[in-house]
């Protein structure tokens, strides 16, 4: 018996113990660290995404046992409970609700993609990018700064020779854009 309350301890000791380090972590939080100027942006609405989702998980949730509670079958009650065929009131709301948390979820979401999404009117770096097939050129632009990695015609699938990896820079505290697509 005493084995299963050591057990037992160990199970609600273990969270606790597993966080203490000591380097802060964010858990599930994304933007482990501020690598941009957006992460407070992007971590508030997932936060607040959550909130959401969980506030309209616990209201369901506890509508279901009330329901399953309240109208649970009696004792000395025979045969099926009166059936409805509709109630219109009840339907709206079961439309209305969804539809107004969706939107509201919607307008939070949107008003943050434009705000990561805003350009900056002068930036200090701007960088064009070039996807190839095993590789990557960056080509910084105000600089007249050209990397070729010269992979492309290596298309073997193997790796690439390590000093000719190309490299992508990015300064901090500069306000970096990326160049403008060419249709």
């Amino acid at each position: 018996m005493r084995r299963f309350a050591a057990l037992g301890a160990g199970v609600l000791a273990l969270p606790a113990l597993a966080s203490c380090s000591a380097e802060v972590s964010r858990g599930f939080l994304p933007g482990a660290r501020d690598t941009t100027n957006n992460t407070k942006l992007i971590t508030d609405l997932w936060v607040n995404s959550w909130i959401a989702a969980l506030v309209v998980g616990i209201i369901t949730w506890g509508l279901m046992i009330w329901v399953i509670v309240a109208y649970r079958r009696r004792k000395n009650t025979v045969g099926f409970p009166p059936q409805l065929s509709y109630n219109l009131p009840l339907e709206v709301f079961y439309l209305a609700i969804p539809l107004i948390v969706i939107g509201v979820l919607f307008v939070f979401t949107d008003r943050e993609q434009r705000a990561i999404d805003e350009r900056y009117p002068n930036p200090d770096v701007v960088i064009d990018v070039f996807g190839k097939q095993w590789s990557w050129d960056f080509n910084y632009v105000k600089e007249q700064v050209h990397e070729d990695a010269g992979q492309q015609a290596h298309l073997t699938g193997g790796y690439g020779a390590p000093d000719r990896l190309p490299t992508l820079y990015l300064p901090v505290g500069k306000k970096v854009e990326p160049a403008p697509a060419v249709p």
